[in-house]
């Protein structure tokens, strides 16, 4: 009775004091304020998180009673006191705190513990470019945001100007513009690798990956106030439309083609054209290393994540790795790994909407307590999480992978890849191989598994794998067409010679296929040489191609009649 008597009594107390809050918000001269409500039931705080930006639940034994943090944009203060809940109005750390700022390259590249201002961050991606033109492009996500600022991703690989079959990973933060210790961790990244190419991990991505990586992902929110100063008092969550970009991705039951925030169209498109195995954003607030799925809990017995045990396993090496260069660093709920619905609910996260959409492993990184780490902090914070960040995009190489062809031509497809007893098509946890290259990778822990590959008029195929933990297991597959009618035509092209030196001759001893079309395929797919066939006797020069094998096909009106094997 006590106890419920003293609950009463400051759920009282908040609410009287919360009357007072509400004039203050309207006239707060902040265009963004902090408050906190308290509910008896976790139920009820659910309606808001599709409404507004709610940033944490927690339950307060003593009180019992659930506290939420929300934050609240301008143009939602009277949205929200007509909702008549009791709120209380919270002082932001470190308003008075500001940070120091480099305003030259050269002052920022000297001393790696101030933050650059928009221009010098320009001109920083401009340097990385131009000085390691062999493995960092700029890439541009976004041309011009609502506030004339532009979202760039450097492209860091050493087969930029060849591009190869390779996983694709992922690196992009500050989704909320208040959140700046992402961007200066990102950019340390892009420098560690770009100076360190000897590092045997980092000689392993710029090798084996392609690696892209998006530091500022809403730079109208970081530059709120102008372009030379972030920070409490500079730099909103939200973006210049004053949208919580990250409540606003579509979700499992959201369409994909009705518009968005310019940000997250441009997102979208984005990494739906790179084909990314795994991504992360990063984030801060928090430390910890948080999984799929947001919109549901762990518990839930429809939305249970095949990938639920891996994430979880992932995320400790994660965790635990920095724990071994700051033991009181990423400990946050579950010492520092938490799936994300069992922190708090949410809707419309960017790492549900990947998942589940574009098929792309995504979590979420809370990289520190504080959100602008003031300077002296900063190179302290890149050296306990150094590690886990360059360990983490290895984690794109395990499982199994390959690349799916057509048995004849050698044509990579287009094929779903299928965990029988495993997958489940409402949590979209299959795949699709990607093209140009027809190559697929699915990270997984150990174990046996039964995968399907299936193609569009192709028999499908079935193949058990063996998963050893940390170490990628390759499987290429060639499926075989329905109804071809190759075989009809077997006996009716020779070539020779085959090997071929320099030269050789395709001769045909049926008239149906003259006026065919004849074309000669790399193994990656790629046609490098096209002719119509009007004569039996036809020699074709290939002393222009490199040693390998090759694939010749004959098709008219688009069927393909005959396809051999080359050898030159």
């Amino acid at each position: 009775m006590k106890k419920i008597l003293i609950t009463l009594l400051l759920f009282t107390a908040f609410t009287l004091n919360a009357q007072d809050y509400k004039q203050q918000l309207l006239n707060s001269q902040y265009i963004e304020n902090y408050i906190e409500i308290k509910m008896a039931n976790k139920a009820d705080i659910e309606p808001l998180i599709a409404k507004y930006s709610v940033d944490e639940v927690k339950y307060n034994p003593e009180q019992n009673l659930y506290k939420a943090k929300i934050f609240l944009h301008q143009k939602d203060y009277q949205n929200f006191i007509n909702e008549n809940i009791p709120f209380q109005l919270l002082e932001i750390q470190d308003r008075e705190v500001n940070v120091n700022m480099a305003t030259t390259l050269g002052t920022f590249l000297s001393s790696w513990t101030l933050y650059p201002t928009y221009s010098v961050y320009e001109q920083l991606l401009d340097y990385f470019q131009s000085t390691f033109p062999e493995r960092c492009k700029v890439d541009t996500i976004l041309s011009q945001t609502p506030n004339s600022h532009k979202i760039l991703a450097v492209h860091i690989s050493n087969s930029l100007n060849t591009p190869q079959a390779k996983p694709r990973f992922f690196y992009s933060s500050t989704m909320h513009g208040d959140e700046t210790c992402g961007y200066f961790l990102m950019l340390q990244l892009i420098n560690y690798l770009l100076t360190h190419p000897t590092d045997t991990k980092v000689s392993q991505i710029l090798e084996e990956i392609d690696l892209w990586i998006c530091p500022l992902e809403n730079p109208d929110g970081t530059y709120r106030v102008n372009n030379n100063d972030l920070g409490v008092n500079y730099s909103t969550r939200a973006s210049y439309n004053g949208t919580d970009l990250n409540r606003h991705y579509p979700d499992a039951f959201a369409d994909l083609g009705i518009n968005y925030e310019p940000e997250i169209m441009a997102m979208l498109n984005f990494m739906g054209q790179k084909h990314f195995t795994m991504s992360a954003n990063l984030h801060g607030g928090a430390e910890l290393f948080n999984y799929i799925w947001d919109l549901y809990t762990s518990s839930n017995p429809n939305h249970q994540h095949p990938d639920q045990l891996w994430w979880n396993q992932t995320g400790r090496k994660f965790a635990d790795t920095c724990h071994l260069y700051n033991a009181n660093y990423f400990k946050g709920e579950d010492n520092g790994v938490t799936e994300g619905g069992d922190w708090y609910v949410i809707t419309g996260s960017r790492q549900d909407c990947n998942n589940y959409h574009l098929r792309c492993r995504e979590v979420t990184l809370e990289t520190c307590n504080n959100k602008t780490p003031q300077n002296a902090q900063l190179n302290n914070l890149w050296n306990y999480i150094r590690r886990s960040l360059i360990n983490y995009i290895l984690e794109v190489k395990s499982g199994f992978n390959g690349i799916v062809t057509d048995s004849v031509t050698g044509i990579p497809l287009k094929a779903h890849v299928f965990i029988n007893n495993y997958d489940k098509e409402s949590e979209k946890s299959d795949l699709y191989t990607a093209l140009p290259f027809g190559d697929y990778y699915r990270p997984i822990g150990a174990g046996n598994y039964s995968v399907t590959y299936s193609a569009d008029s192709y028999i499908s195929q079935t193949h058990i794998l063996t998963v050893n933990a940390d170490v990628a297991v390759r499987k290429d597959v060639q499926l075989v067409k329905i109804g071809t009618s190759i075989s009809d035509y077997e006996h009716a092209v020779t070539i020779f010679p085959n090997p071929v030196e320099n030269v050789m001759t395709l001769k045909l001893s049926d008239p149906t296929l003259l006026n065919a079309d004849l074309m000669i395929y790399d193994v990656n797919g790629k046609m490098l040489y096209q002719k119509a066939i009007y004569e039996e006797n036809t020699v074709i020069n290939l002393s222009t191609f490199a040693s390998g094998f090759y694939f010749m096909s004959l098709s008219k009106e688009g069927k393909t009649l005959i396809s051999k094997k080359i050898i030159h």
